[in-house]
C-alpha cells in the first residue's frame, strides 16, 4: 500500500510522551497533513482483572502523510517547535519522504490508523495460525509466538534501527465467521 498520488509519508522526532500533542498540533495547523502515533493494543492486569490498553511502541516518533511538494521546514515554525518537535527525519539529500522499507513501515501504520490492534488467530494442531490483522501483514517478520499470553514478537526495520516489539492476537474457535464479528473491509 502506498500513499495516495501526490502524497508521501514522513516521520519526525519529538519529545517523548508528547507524541499525541505534536500529532494533534500538526493536524490543527496543517489540515492537509495527516499524522499519527504508532501504538499497540495489549492486555494489562489491573487488580487481577485483564484490561485492554494501548501504549506507544515507538516513543518520540510521529508519522505523517503530506503533499509531496511540502517542505520539511514547515515543521520548524514556532507553533511546532514550542510543542517539542526536534527534527524531521531526512535522507542524506535532505529529503523528508520515506523510501523503501521505511515507507512500507509507515504505510503499514497508516493502514491501521497507527493502532496495532489484536490480530485474529486459530489453533491448527500445536501451531497458531494468524488469519487477519497487523500480525498477518508481517507474518514473515514474526520471530517468536507466546501461546500463553497470545502475543507474537516481531522484528521490523525502521530508520536504520531494528525494532523488536510484541503484538497481541486473540484466538477464535474456527474459521467460520461469527455473526457477532464485524469485519472491516478497508483492512
Amino acid at each position: 500500500m502506498q500513499s495516495a498520488e501526490g502524497r508521501a509519508y514522513g516521520c519526525l522526532f519529538c519529545r517523548t510522551r508528547k507524541e499525541h500533542a505534536v500529532a494533534e498540533r500538526i493536524e490543527k495547523c496543517l489540515p492537509e497533513v495527516r499524522s499519527l502515533v504508532a501504538e499497540r493494543e495489549k492486555i494489562k492486569k489491573v487488580d487481577g482483572q485483564s484490561q485492554r490498553v494501548t501504549d506507544t511502541f515507538l516513543p518520540g516518533y510521529v508519522f505523517f502523510e503530506a503533499p509531496i511538494e511540502m517542505s520539511s521546514h514547515v515543521f520548524f515554525r514556532s507553533q511546532f517547535m514550542s510543542h517539542g518537535i526536534y527534527y524531521v527525519l531526512t535522507d542524506c539529500n535532505g529529503n523528508w519522504k520515506l523510501q523503501g522499507e521505511d515507507e512500507h513501515f509507515a504505510s503499514w501504520l497508516f493502514r491501521y490508523d497507527g493502532l496495532m490492534h489484536f490480530s485474529r488467530a486459530y489453533r491448527d494442531g500445536d501451531r497458531v495460525k494468524i488469519i487477519s490483522g497487523p500480525l498477518k501483514d508481517v507474518e514473515g517478520q514474526i520471530i517468536r509466538v507466546d501461546k500463553h499470553s497470545h502475543r507474537g514478537q516481531i522484528q521490523i526495520e525502521f530508520n536504520h534501527m531494528t525494532i523488536t516489539t510484541w503484538l497481541g492476537y486473540e484466538m477464535i474457535d474456527s474459521l467460520e465467521p461469527s455473526p457477532n464479528v464485524v469485519e472491516r473491509e478497508d483492512l
